[in-house]
């Protein structure tokens, strides 16, 4: 990139993951799938307000006790 800046995390909940990937803004989406669910509030879901994100199938591999998926945007 023009700025030297090539990679960057962005961990938060389901706004910002939403904001993200409705900004194009997003080369990896990576997901943890833990065995219990947690808390209340909106989820990514609610978040995208029925938008469309195309992303490529998922590598998925055991970490701990959940899943961790990895999904590649779609260009």
């Amino acid at each position: 990139s023009t700025r030297g800046i090539e990679r960057i995390l962005v961990e938060g909940g389901p706004r910002i993951a939403a904001s993200m990937l409705q900004g194009d803004h997003v080369d990896v989406f990576t997901l943890y799938l833990a065995p219990r669910i947690l808390g209340t509030g909106p989820s990514l879901w609610d978040a995208l307000a029925g938008q469309v994100v195309e992303l490529q199938p998922p590598q998925a591999r055991t970490l701990g006790e959940g899943t961790l998926l990895s999904f590649g945007a779609s260009p």
